[in-house]
């Protein structure tokens, strides 16, 4: 953060009265799952990543005044830069990447439902549903704070009537090791029939095992001939080699990466031209 502060101060000595930061991916910013919430005679603690975050805002105080990001994964994001005096402005990538398909969805929406990974994707999965007219299944998000294994909540017998013979669109902010997808994919989506299975991720993180998940979601998908795309947007640089697996025919054709700089140039204008991107989700 240090280069963002010495040209941050440059401004100020030039005489900028206000400092925006766009942002397209906040480093660290997923919130600790296995946090001490504490007792009625003991406060909870922060640790870990949760610290990073407090930190980073800490250090963009009187440096910044705004922040533009997309796809934050934590609330502690917001709530650190509020505690700094930094207004921060949550933008979602869900036009750039449901874009992709858009055409398709309108052309028969009656095939198409749109899911919900977990709480945290409740505004862009509902948002979806209203604007392309199309059912949605909302699922929740189980972790075991001690082993930190998570796992989706299982399927009624009515969200398994929405999803079959549907083309499905799950939305999620990140794709880490690509656990979560790969639990959907495997225990939801083929077990339910659906028709199709369209995955979007706002940031390629990629990290330990994503590799492994990755191979078990596409080899699962073919072995029941189920269609499926992966979306991911070109918002930060990923931790593991996606290049790599974009140069093998397995992938070639399934994986695609969404630029956002024109989202980028958008977002610069509006902060020129004064809109308020503090309401905006």
């Amino acid at each position: 953060m240090s280069d963002i502060r010495a040209v941050a101060q440059e401004y100020r000595d030039a005489g900028a009265i206000e400092v925006n930061l766009i942002a397209p991916f906040i480093k660290d910013e997923r919130e600790d799952k296995n946090v001490s919430k504490g007792s009625k005679n003991k406060r909870g603690s922060y640790n870990g990543r949760i610290i990073k975050i407090k930190n980073v805002m800490e250090s963009l105080s009187g440096f910044v005044d705004r922040i533009v990001t997309f796809e934050p994964h934590s609330a502690a994001t917001h709530t650190f830069a509020s505690l700094n005096d930094i207004a921060l402005a949550p933008l979602s990538l869900e036009e750039e990447l449901i874009g992709q398909i858009k055409d398709k969805i309108w052309a028969n929406p009656k095939k198409w439902v749109v899911v919900r990974p977990d709480a945290g994707r409740n505004l862009v999965a509902t948002r979806i549903e209203k604007i392309y007219g199309i059912p949605g299944v909302h699922l929740e998000k189980l972790r075991d704070s001690n082993t930190r294994k998570s796992e989706t909540d299982s399927l009624t017998e009515k969200e398994k009537k929405v999803l079959k013979d549907k083309n499905t669109i799950l939305y999620d902010d990140e794709g880490g090791t690509l656990g979560t997808i790969k639990d959907i994919v495997m225990k939801k989506f083929i077990p339910a029939g659906v028709a199709g299975i369209n995955i979007f991720l706002g940031h390629a993180r990629l990290q330990t095992k994503w590799r492994k998940n990755l191979n078990e979601i596409v080899d699962a998908a073919k072995k029941n001939n189920i269609p499926i795309n992966i979306y991911f947007s070109d918002s930060r640089r990923p931790l593991g080699n996606l290049k790599s697996a974009l140069r093998e025919s397995k992938f070639r054709k399934i994986i695609k990466i969404i630029p956002i700089k024109e989202k980028v140039k958008k977002v610069i204008k509006a902060c020129i031209g004064g809109v308020n991107l503090s309401l905006v989700v």
